[in-house]
């Protein structure tokens, strides 16, 4: 991709800065800045037209990973898709899943360009991955734009230095918006975010899924999930192991059929101007461990507890081969209320000062 693109193509957010957050200790220490690029696209909002320096959907070619092969062939690197509804793969093509490296992919929006992977049909062979890979390798930048995703999900990682962006984008996994797929796959799973890497999901709609989303990433790379929209999924809306850094900015987590946000291991979640409301067990499961932020939240009307704690007085039944949570807590100013089981569990846990209002 032009290496204009990467100047310019996320505005960074320094995370110290902008959230007053203080240093962190050890293995979660700040590893750089994570980024977005709100408001600020580089996509046409209407057809570039011919010897533009695009290749073109549907003009060019009629599915989107010929006209990837040629935009990577020809180093244009830049993929425009009209309205309308196109097959990323012909239903009975052999070829391997779809897999994006260095490409700037558009699309005019969520509803307008729908993009379909085989995967949802019924007669899909079995022996075919049903997912849509974008792994930028080291120093390589793969942004996508505009689009509604049904029958595949989006599996994401990102090499050293790599950047991937997701923005304005609606990912309806293999089942749509009718029911999950059977298959447990998740809407998006991200893995493998290196070292200076960083992961944008900007205006990211994901539902229908057996799961939301699930970072599985222990890479030193970042995470940023801004206005995103986690509904409806069979299971936990957002699971995290591992432990690269995630911010969840200005985001809703609600009506999913089990945790809204579940950790495991030893991430660092960052949560701030949230909503995690109406999820069938809890909140959010802080696991055993790791760094859990929490600021300017609203966790409510979960089924479950607003947020609990890997410990025994929060488990009905707790074993004594169970390991107690071991992490830290931080955050103010958050509305935790009307959860089923209790709004913070253990209720004599010291939490921080300010850490929900009212007190």
């Amino acid at each position: 991709m032009a290496r204009g693109l990467q100047a310019g193509i996320l505005g960074i957010l320094l995370l110290g800065a902008a959230l007053g957050l203080g240093p962190s200790p050890g293995p979660l220490e700040a590893v750089g800045p994570l980024a977005s690029n709100e408001g600020v696209s580089f996509c046409p909002s209407r057809d570039p037209g011919p010897n533009a320096g695009w290749i073109r959907v549907p003009d060019d070619f009629w599915t989107v990973m010929e006209a990837v092969e040629a935009a990577v062939q020809q180093e244009l690197y830049r993929v425009w898709i009209g309205p309308g509804r196109y097959f990323v793969l012909w239903p009975d093509s052999p070829a391997a899943p779809p897999d994006l490296r260095e490409i700037l992919l558009c699309g005019l929006g969520p509803g307008l360009t729908v993009l379909l992977h085989p995967g949802l049909l019924d007669d899909y062979p079995p022996f075919l991955d049903p997912s849509f890979y974008v792994r930028p390798e080291e120093g390589q930048e793969a942004i996508l734009e505009g689009f509604t995703l049904i029958g595949a999900q989006v599996t994401l990682s990102a090499g050293k230095a790599a950047r991937v962006a997701l923005r304005n984008v609606e990912v309806l996994s293999p089942g749509g918006p009718q029911g999950p797929d059977p298959l447990g796959w998740a809407g998006i799973t991200l893995y493998a975010v290196e070292e200076g890497a960083q992961v944008v999901l900007e205006g990211v709609t994901i539902q229908g899924a057996a799961q939301g989303i699930d970072i599985a990433s222990s890479g030193k790379g970042e995470i940023l999930l801004q206005d995103v929209l986690i509904s409806g999924n069979e299971g936990e809306g957002l699971f995290l192991r591992g432990s690269t850094r995630t911010l969840l900015l200005r985001s809703r987590v609600v009506y999913n059929g089990s945790r809204g946000i579940a950790m495991d291991m030893q991430p660092w979640l960052i949560i701030r101007d949230s909503e995690i409301a109406h999820n069938r067990a809890d909140g959010i499961d802080a696991g055993i461990g790791g760094l859990l932020e929490v600021y300017n939240t609203r966790i409510f009307a979960n089924g479950g507890y607003g947020i609990r704690l890997s410990m025994e007085a929060c488990e009905e039944r707790w074993e004594a081969a169970q390991t107690p949570f071991a992490g830290e807590i931080r955050g103010r100013g958050n509305e935790v209320f009307d959860n089923a089981r209790g709004d913070l569990c253990p209720e004599d846990y010291p939490w921080p000062e300010g850490f929900r209002t009212p007190e």
